[in-house]
């Protein structure tokens, strides 16, 4: 039994090594057979950073890449809805303490006005604090109350 083969030239796979014969016509291959399919890389754009005052471009990067597009998204739908469920908690418990510390900071506020007026009052019945006399409206008010 005869084989006819073409004409063959040799070609080392860039990826794995391995190296194969192939027809000499033939273009060379990105991977042989047995390696995995590369992950095409996201098209990249050219960014420019443009300064307001003068118009002129400032820098430009040319190693910008896209965002990851849906469909190279490795999170599936059930795992997005149970992180945004996660998150939507997180913000209902942050909601809930922010609440509480401006209701704790509003009671601590009135308190201390309260505190402050009826001091002022207590001060003003008695005669002040500084009086040289030493109270005698208050000593005067106690002698009334005794009845002498």
């Amino acid at each position: 039994m005869t084989t006819v083969t073409a004409d063959r030239r040799d070609w080392t796979c860039p990826s794995c090594g391995r190296r194969f014969r192939i027809p000499v016509d033939a273009t060379n291959p990105d991977r042989c057979p047995e390696c995995p399919p590369a992950k095409p890389k996201p098209p990249s754009v050219k960014a420019v950073t443009v300064d307001s005052a003068d118009g002129k471009p400032d820098r430009v990067d040319e190693n910008v890449s896209l965002p990851p597009t849906s469909e190279s998204r490795s999170t599936s739908s059930t795992e997005t809805q149970e992180i945004l469920e996660y998150l939507r908690n997180i913000s209902r418990t942050m909601t809930l303490f922010r609440r509480s510390v401006w209701i704790f900071l509003a009671i601590s506020i009135l308190g201390a006005v309260v505190s402050f007026f009826a001091m002022k009052q207590m001060t003003d019945a008695i005669g002040g604090m500084g009086d040289i006399d030493g109270g005698s409206e208050l000593n005067n008010f106690l002698q009334e109350l005794n009845g002498q």
